[in-house]
This record gives C-alpha cells, structure tokens and sequence, in this order.
C-alpha cells in the first residue's frame, strides 16, 4: 500500500515527538524498517526524503545469471542487488 506524503509526514511527526516507532507501528500496522527509513530520510533530508521511491528491483536466481552472462560477455560491470539467493559470485561460477 503507497502511503501519502502527508501520512508518512505526519508518522514521522508523531514519532519526533515522543511516541515510540514499534508501538506506533503497531497500531497502524506498518513495517518498522519501513517507518524507520522514512525518519531517517526526513531526518537527513525533510519533506524531499520522505518522496523519495525506493526501487523495487526483484531479480530471481535465473534472471541474476542470465544477466552476469549477458554483462560477462560484453565486459560491462555490474551492480546487481542481492535480495534474494546466491550473490554475484556464486551465480558467475555455475555460468558455461
């Protein structure tokens, strides 16, 4: 679920004011690194870090090789986040 910048101003808010992030977080039922980002966004940069998207970059272990192979070939570096299974490394290994 997206939330507003309005609710995630008003979250931090209510947090910067005293009340504690996991009980905040429960009642509201929000993730608690979820909330926790967001202070840390709007502590470092105000109301600009709290619009910022995080990117939603889910590649399964196939895709990661295909792409190490596809980068390996053409000899271009590669920044590949590692959310889930072997990491570059271990997928560079299994390639023909």
């Amino acid at each position: 679920m997206k939330h507003t910048l309005e609710e995630k101003r008003d979250i931090v808010r209510q947090i910067k004011r005293g009340r504690p992030l996991s009980s905040l977080c429960k009642t509201l039922h929000l993730d608690r690194h979820m909330v926790r980002n967001w202070l840390l966004r709007y502590e470092k940069y105000r109301d600009q870090g709290l619009r910022i998207r995080t990117p939603k970059y889910h590649f399964n272990t196939q895709e990661k090789e295909r792409i190490i192979w596809e980068h390996t070939k053409k000899r271009i570096s590669l920044n590949l986040p590692s959310r889930e299974g072997p990491g570059v490394c271990d997928a560079r290994a299994k390639l023909p």
